[in-house]
């Protein structure tokens, strides 16, 4: 009889431990179920240091809000134009601590330049630079007086020459430089963005001569196409050339 009871005793021991897990094991599910989740941006394929994101390169996965990570990007919008600032893996979030955007000081010029062009610095003083006034973002037309070599002068009409080098370009960076005890700002050198091709003009121009800024409204894409005008012919009677002495007095 005493053997029979601790047998039972042991059943109604095990019956009560399994009833136990199942009761915890639902609750658990049951809280899980009703978890509050969000959905954010996991990376699919691995992104190497430096390179730009694609939406190609994520996905949007719903997790529950304690796996959410802090500055977790959430939409493909805030993506645009960024770059990885160190290499981020399959499964991990986006997080605004890994990426790096053009206007970030920390990301540097590079990613300031509109794929397919260049960035060309040029050097620059106060007044050539209009005062230190203008700022990165603003349009210029980039000039340049040249004063031909003596087996030029001849066949070009002698003097000075101011040429048009290239219009309607983006200042990227403006370098300036405070003088030491005087607190005055005097510009060093520009970075202008340019198509690969005009990159050569402005660096022979800016061996040639001096460099010249001529700032535009940001609206002016008109472009001028000015042939270079001659110091010659500039105080030779017949005034300036390309309509450049038929302003308004108004």
């Amino acid at each position: 009889m005493r053997k029979k009871l601790v047998i039972l005793s042991i059943i109604f021991a095990v019956a009560a431990g399994v009833a136990t897990y199942f009761f915890f094991d639902g609750l658990e599910a049951k809280t899980d179920s009703k978890a509050e989740t969000t959905k954010t941006l996991v990376v699919v394929k691995e992104i190497s240091s430096l390179q730009r994101i694609t939406p190609a390169d994520v996905t949007v996965r719903e997790i529950t809000n304690n796996q959410l990570l802090p500055g977790a990007v959430k939409q493909l919008t805030g993506l645009k134009d960024a770059v990885a600032k160190v290499p981020i893996y399959p499964g991990e979030q986006i997080v605004a601590q890994k990426l790096l955007f053009p206007d970030q000081a920390v990301a540097g010029l590079s990613f300031k330049i509109t794929p397919g062009k260049r960035a060309v610095s040029i050097a620059i003083d106060d007044v050539q630079g209009l005062s230190g006034l203008i700022k990165p973002g603003d349009r210029v037309d980039v000039y340049a007086t040249i004063e031909p070599q003596q087996n030029m002068q001849q066949s070009n009409g002698g003097g000075i020459k101011a040429v048009l080098v290239v219009e309607n370009v983006r200042l990227l960076a403006v370098n300036q430089l405070l003088n030491r005890g005087e607190d005055v700002v005097k510009m060093a050198n520009v970075s202008i963005e340019v198509e690969s091709k005009q990159s050569q003009a402005v660096i022979l121009a800016s061996q040639l001569g001096r460099m010249h800024l001529v700032l535009r409204h940001p609206e002016d894409n008109q472009m001028l196409k000015f042939k270079p005008l001659g110091s010659n012919t500039f105080f030779g009677g017949g005034g300036p050339s390309n309509g450049a002495n038929n302003g308004s007095n108004s």
